[in-house]
């Protein structure tokens, strides 16, 4: 017989019982350029779905994903005409920071994927 997980008995418990199902581990980043759009694709372990918080100010934009991880760190130079960089990294606290700098102004659409996050630039 297969044994449940016992409830949280304390409020540390709930806590860390929460802390650890929610973070997602990023295990890939692929990049597709589609028609001279750059698609940025974020895949997790066990299909979670990403959600950050956007900001772009010109010719950047900046993604902090909160509750997540990634196992390596990513960079890639010149992917496609009008991105100079993509940069993926992992922040204290158990957050990821996308950044993408073009050479003009960016924007952008998220879509959140079954198994992770695309960001079209």
């Amino acid at each position: 017989v297969k044994e449940r997980e016992q409830p949280a008995t304390t409020l540390q418990e709930w806590q860390t019982q929460i802390a650890q199902q929610a973070i997602a581990e990023i295990t890939s980043v692929k990049l597709n350029d589609v028609d001279g759009t750059l698609q940025i694709v974020l895949e997790t372990t066990k299909g979670e779905k990403l959600q950050g918080k956007p900001v772009i100010q010109g010719n950047r934009l900046t993604i902090d994903i909160p509750n997540a991880t990634i196992q390596q760190p990513f960079q890639e130079q010149n992917p496609v005409s009008g991105i100079e960089s993509v940069q993926v990294q992992s922040l204290s606290g158990d957050r990821v920071q996308v950044i993408v700098i073009g050479t003009e102004a960016i924007a952008a659409d998220f879509l959140p994927q079954a198994s992770g996050l695309l960001i079209a630039v």
